[in-house]
């Protein structure tokens, strides 16, 4: 049976996330793990959503991503969702406070909503608690589900300054998350244990892979570890995600968003000034636009 949303994304072997052995259950779950050089761009997964009762007969897999987000100990979620398929991505958990949605010995309780002063994304913050025999464990996981980011031709583009501005709200959440274990368990114990950031949208390949190139080059620039920037740096994290997920970032106006994202944080962090960028910003923009003249005129996604 076919646990993928299309038949045509395979998943490669070498950085595929494998759950622990589970009886009458699969070790498989369309996602793959993408570790940054000593940590410094961040831990991440990047998944395809749960398949839930799809149209054609195939297998739940719900079970599957509810183990994943325990077994790899994730506090922090992103999804990415095309406004044309809100239902498809947020289904593992209930939209209303105070609600629970159970998935096995799996239970989630969305204890908190909140939503950005632009509408971009909504927060929510859900208890996620496991039984195993008579004991009960839980944790807290904070969501973040964006729902302005699409491809579709009638609806405008993701902006960079929405994408600098949803990247810098969920390092935040990184950030406190952190903090919170490192006073449960101190320095040495929340160094330990990875807690990547699951990045997922409807086939974890164009959003999620921009999002998390994004992500790696903005951590490193705020951490201070690149304080120049350079597209050859940025050509080889994509490389290195393409050699970890299947035809990922294989969009032009997703790595023309990935630039114009790279520049607003550069300047933001004060790598650079706005004056310094304004030429490189004007040849993306010509760029966005050819492209979507080609749209315009009946051609094909780029």
């Amino acid at each position: 049976m076919n646990r993928s949303q299309y038949d045509n994304v395979p998943l490669y072997d070498k950085d595929a996330v494998r759950l622990l052995p589970c009886s009458g259950s699969s070790d498989f779950v369309h996602a793959s793990k993408v570790i940054t050089s000593g940590g410094e761009g961040g831990y991440y997964i990047i998944a395809q959503t749960p398949l839930v009762n799809p149209s054609k007969p195939r297998i739940d897999t719900q079970y599957d991503w509810m183990r994943m987000l325990w077994e790899f100990n994730v506090y922090v979620a992103v999804c990415l969702v095309n406004l044309g398929h809100e239902s498809e991505c947020d289904y593992y958990f209930n939209r209303s406070r105070g609600e629970t949605h159970k998935v096995n010995n799996f239970e989630i309780t969305t204890l908190d909503v909140g939503t950005d002063v632009n509408w971009c994304w909504t927060y929510y913050r859900l208890k996620v608690s496991r039984k195993e025999g008579k004991k009960r464990y839980e944790r807290v996981i904070q969501l973040v589900v964006c729902r302005n980011w699409t491809d579709d031709p009638r609806f405008s583009p993701m902006n960079y300054k929405d994408l600098s501005d949803l990247l810098h709200f969920v390092w935040s959440l990184e950030n406190d998350s952190a903090s919170q274990r490192r006073a449960q368990h101190g320095a040495v114990g929340e160094r330990s244990v990875l807690h990547p950031t699951l990045v997922h949208s409807r086939a974890g390949m164009n959003r999620a892979g921009t999002y998390v190139a994004a992500s790696i080059f903005g951590r490193r620039m705020s951490g201070r570890h690149t304080r120049t920037l350079s597209l050859n740096r940025v050509v080889k994290v994509c490389r290195s995600l393409r050699s970890a997920r299947y035809d990922i970032l294989n969009r032009r106006s997703q790595f023309l968003l990935l630039l114009e994202t790279i520049l607003e944080v550069a300047v933001r962090n004060g790598i650079v000034n706005e004056k310094e960028v304004s030429r490189a910003r004007d040849v993306l923009r010509r760029v966005r636009e050819e492209i979507g003249k080609t749209r315009a005129k009946g051609g094909p996604s780029q």
